[in-house]
């Protein structure tokens, strides 16, 4: 419900892509670099909670590397 859902992944070297659903308004990345948007608290509070739901649901599971999630 909190993730993007895995679809597949290619892992013929050189060539390493991790393929996801579609995200319509585009990545958490795209949103918060993008100075146009403002980010108003509820939804810097949604998504401090989100993440945190996200972050606890891997590691309540069997798969417990989140890979190189960071604030920066």
């Amino acid at each position: 419900e909190h993730l993007t859902r895995f679809v597949g992944a290619c892992t013929d070297p050189p060539n390493i892509c991790i393929l996801t659903e579609y995200c319509p308004r585009g990545s958490l990345q795209d949103i918060l670099e993008n100075e146009s948007i403002t980010l108003d608290w509820m939804f810097r509070y949604s998504l401090t909670t989100d993440i945190v739901k996200g972050m606890l649901f891997l590691h309540n599971g069997v798969i417990v590397s989140h890979g190189n999630l960071k604030s920066s």
